[in-house]
């Protein structure tokens, strides 16, 4: 099977579009194409959208609801100070507990992305796994 990996990114593939809220405009550009989802939290859960706490986790859900894949990673790593201002932290943590119940994480101990889809792409699953309802091209979103 050829398949490739293309990370994909709301900062660098999302194209302005004032016709719809932007977590709606983004699920249709990038959200609605992919094949499955890698996420990667690690002191911010994100903007809230007018259904969900972040759009990050509006992301998952429209993946889980289709059944496709969503390899979810938290990064074990130190958080500065900065980063503790508001109450991001808090709500990755909360996240974190709630999605521990209902399945099986990932956790990130090298910086960068690169590394966590080469990961998740050799992994005992295989690619194979991911590709099987889907055509020769692979997208992640982050």
């Amino acid at each position: 099977m050829d398949a490739r990996v293309r990370l994909v990114r709301w900062e660098t593939d999302g194209v302005p579009d004032a016709s719809a809220p932007p977590q709606q405009v983004l699920n249709r550009q990038i959200v609605d194409e992919s094949d499955f989802g890698v996420a990667l939290f690690w002191a911010r859960l994100g903007t809230p959208t007018g259904t969900h706490a972040a759009g990050s986790l509006e992301e998952i859900e429209q993946l889980q609801r289709r059944g496709a894949r969503v390899l979810i990673y938290f990064k074990n790593a130190p958080v500065p100070q900065e980063l503790l201002k508001d109450d991001q932290y808090a709500r990755v943590s909360e996240f974190k507990i709630k999605m521990e119940k209902e399945g099986l994480l990932g956790t990130q101990r090298r910086n960068g992305s690169a590394p966590l889809v080469v990961s998740a792409l050799t992994s005992s699953w295989r690619c194979s796994t991911l590709c099987a309802a889907s055509d020769d091209r692979i997208r992640t979103t982050s």
